[in-house]
């Protein structure tokens, strides 16, 4: 098995190799996660996530995190999906999507949460099993007849979480949903996380993703 410093000598030397691809093609979970390591190339579009630094333990872990995720076929999608009046206040929709690989509830835990980017309020959260964490759920209401829903249920060998909120418009220029997720919750080792943010369509951003929950 690879210590941290052959996994830091790997990420660095796959890094090298892709970095500049990344820059030219419509960009993968894998080459938003090179944009933010120390080969990064700036882009705009992803101004919302924060850069890995090299000399950081915390990020090294972070990207570590990250990278295992996306090796594994973990997925997190959240987006702009339209807009509604609700007592004459326009409000967004605001839809997720993650997928946890390989789960099996008697072993591994979860969280996911979505924040607004103008003042990190919590519009959805909730987890299971998560280590250090209690069990929870919880999202903004816009009103009785704009609930929001979400839902958690087995597909073939994954656990996917998703659903939708709505949110006032002027107070959610954009969001930012974390999902880390433990195949074993009794290894801290095992946690993968994916970090995305999503802006209106009219904004350009390669992380978000335009969908509908059927």
């Amino acid at each position: 098995m690879l210590g941290p410093a052959g996994w830091a000598a790997l990420l660095l030397l796959t890094g090298a190799v892709w970095a500049t691809k990344a820059n030219t093609l419509r960009s993968t979970p894998f080459e938003i996660w090179l944009r933010r390591t120390c080969f990064g190339i700036p882009n705009g579009a992803i101004n919302a996530l924060p850069v890995w630094h090299a000399e950081s333990q915390t990020d090294l872990t972070a990207a570590l995190a990250n990278y295992l995720a996306i090796r594994s076929g973990m997925v997190a999608n959240v987006a702009f999906g339209g807009t509604t009046p609700i007592q004459s206040v326009p409000y967004s929709r605001i839809e997720l999507r993650v997928a946890l690989p390989g789960w099996d509830a008697a072993r591994g835990g979860w969280s996911v949460t979505v924040t607004s980017d103008s003042d990190n309020r919590v519009l959805f959260s909730q987890s299971q099993n998560a280590p250090g964490m209690a069990d929870h759920q919880q999202s903004v209401r816009a009103s009785e007849s704009y609930p929001g829903m979400h839902q958690v249920s087995p597909d073939g060998t994954a656990l996917v979480i998703q659903g939708h909120i709505w949110v006032a418009q002027s107070r959610t220029p954009g969001v930012t949903m974390v999902a880390d997720y433990w195949m074993d919750r009794t290894d801290p080792g095992t946690r993968m996380g994916l970090t995305v943010s999503a802006e209106p369509s009219w904004v350009n951003s390669d992380t978000t993703e335009q969908w509908r929950v059927k």
